[in-house]
């Protein structure tokens, strides 16, 4: 226990400097708890885990400087992260072809980083801004002290070009963890299980234990586990620096030592724990990811709920539906933000895909071996993303702005509070939470805020304009915006619209057939319902209710 409360501790202190209020009261109810509940010795190491996070994450290594000599840490096909003197940077990439593991030395002028995205729901700044990278180095010349032997993005194209464009869409998800969303695994998006395959790496545990069986026939148990981790490393390589499968090979490095060398000396929690502290003072950056969040708070969730639930429930199956259901209450937070709606069948698609997505992924690891398996690949793709394309129409979704930071740590405490109780028993307080909690989420989820007020939206759509008009629970949109290389139907007014629970569109006007004023048009139809669409100058002064009337001043003195 006391290395699960110096990582929470850890990683409270870290935070402090996102939001110094907040975690300041969580981290004083944390220490009361813990003092409490607790030895004062314990206590006094937690809090000493917790002041070390402060002096973590004020550490600044923001140097001036016109030579930069470092490595590349993360290369994509449009920008790469270099690391110099431990300070990360953003560098374009669609010139170079950085990979990760070249050595650089680099003359540039750095700046301050600036992103152009227009999507409500996705600020790239920000998602930089929790890897620690705050400026962009602008590349004046490059010298290359050391060339990567491993071309990886081009040995994940060479790989994905073995299979036909749907199945390598989804691999590209599964394998090699990119969450980029095209028409082709749209319908994954649509049900929620974008992120859900590119971060779970349940086919990963799978193949490990595969391989662990069948060396298991010419080796010791034990080191039938070291050669299964052995054989996963080139697809290590590959994927690195990914964070899912860092985790994932190290807690197996502990567990085989916990459980050869140690003599099972510490508990599972305690091994996702000391993995967790690694990663933090590896680098603490990580503190403000939630693909850390996830990978560390979730299993520690699932844990104590199935302890909660089997307690409570003998029937095995049943049981498992309470946990997946648990699991999906857990990450509502995450849902609501990376998709802006809750899709109350969540849980149920991931127990229809996931088999699929285990056997995609073991089979796509073994043809990375080479295995002839492309056949059976592309069928079991092609059937994948039909079966997905039916459900994609079959969508029970509520529209929710984002939880601030407050309403996601509230969530967090009553969710481990219906656990504690749920663990003790206590069943007329679990009763009582559960619908306290129910409660104040039907009163998030439902738009009454649109019925009582009136609102007028100037939407950001780069180029062109598109404005809202909100009577109420009347949508007026003029015009759509258009953009040749960005999809501003799916990537911008729809995640806007559902961050405002607005779920229909009343009226579309559109004042000339300009792509930057029109272009977003076809796009959007195929996401919000659009009932009556108006072109014609013949059409106003439009009469929307007794009290909304438009008039279109070209035409309103002739």
């Amino acid at each position: 226990m006391i290395y699960l409360l110096i990582f929470f501790g850890l990683w409270l202190g870290i935070n402090l400097v996102i939001d110094p209020f907040l975690y300041l009261l969580v981290g004083i109810c944390f220490f009361v708890f813990v003092f409490k509940r607790f030895l004062k010795t314990r206590g006094i190491i937690v809090l000493c885990s917790f002041c070390f996070g402060i002096v973590l994450s004020h550490i600044n290594f923001d140097f001036n400087k016109e030579n930069f000599k470092g490595v590349i840490i993360e290369a994509k096909d449009s920008y790469a992260l270099f690391s110099s003197s431990l300070e990360k940077l953003y560098i374009e990439n669609d010139e170079y072809g950085f990979e990760v593991g070249d050595i650089l030395n680099i003359q540039g002028e750095k700046i301050v980083f600036e992103s152009n995205s227009i999507s409500p729901a996705f600020d790239f700044k920000k998602y930089l801004s929790s890897k620690g990278v705050k400026y962009e180095l602008v590349v004046k010349n490059v010298d290359v002290y050391f060339s990567s032997f491993f071309r990886i993005n081009k040995i994940k194209s060479n790989f994905l070009h073995r299979f036909d464009e749907t199945t390598a869409s989804i691999l590209n998800m599964i394998l090699f963890s990119n969450g980029e969303i095209d028409e082709i695994n749209y319908p994954f998006e649509r049900l929620h299980l974008g992120r859900f395959i590119s971060s779970s790496g349940m086919y990963i545990y799978l193949f490990i234990n595969m391989f662990t069986y069948l060396f298991s026939f010419f080796f010791k148990k034990k080191w039938a586990k070291i050669f299964s981790l052995l054989v996963l490393i080139p697809y290590f390589i590959l994927l690195f620096p990914k964070f899912s499968l860092l985790r994932i090979v190290l807690l197996q490095i502990l567990r085989w030592v916990n459980t050869y060398l140690l003599n099972r000396r510490f508990h599972y929690l305690e091994l996702v724990s000391l993995t967790g502290i690694f990663f933090l003072l590896c680098d603490f950056t990580y503190a403000y990811q939630d693909s850390f969040v996830l990978g560390f708070f979730m299993p520690i969730g699932f844990y104590y709920s199935s302890r909660a639930i089997s307690t409570n429930i003998k029937n095995l199956t049943l049981r498992k539906i309470c946990v997946a259901i648990s699991m999906w209450i857990y990450f509502i937070p995450y849902e609501i933000k990376y998709y802006q709606e809750v899709n109350i069948l969540t849980s149920f698609y991931q127990i229809i895909f996931t088999p699929f997505f285990i056997l995609l992924g073991v089979l796509s690891l073994f043809s990375l071996y080479f295995i002839p398996l492309s056949i059976p690949i592309n069928f079991i793709g092609s059937m994948t993303n039909s079966i997905a394309s039916f459900f994609s129409n079959i969508l029970f979704c509520v529209h929710l702005p984002p939880f601030s930071n407050l309403g996601i740590i509230l969530f967090n405490i009553f969710y481990y509070l219906l656990i504690y109780f749920l663990t003790i028993k206590l069943m007329m307080f679990f009763k009582r939470g559960l619908l306290i909690i129910s409660t104040l989420f039907l009163f998030y989820s439902l738009p009454i805020e649109n019925y009582i007020t009136i609102e007028v939206s100037f939407i950001n759509v780069g180029q062109g304009d598109s404005t809202l008009i909100r009577y109420r629970n009347t949508s007026i949109l003029i015009d759509t915006g258009g953009l040749s290389y960005y999809d501003v139907g799916k990537d911008v007014l729809y995640p806007f619209f559902k961050q405002n629970r607005i779920y229909k569109i009343d009226y579309l006007i559109t004042t000339h057939d300009d792509f930057d004023h029109v272009g977003a048009l076809y796009s959007l139809s195929h996401y919000v319902p659009i009932k009556n669409y108006i072109t014609e100058s013949e059409s106003f002064p439009l009469k929307i209710n007794d009290n909304l009337i438009l008039y279109n001043y070209n035409t309103y003195f002739d």
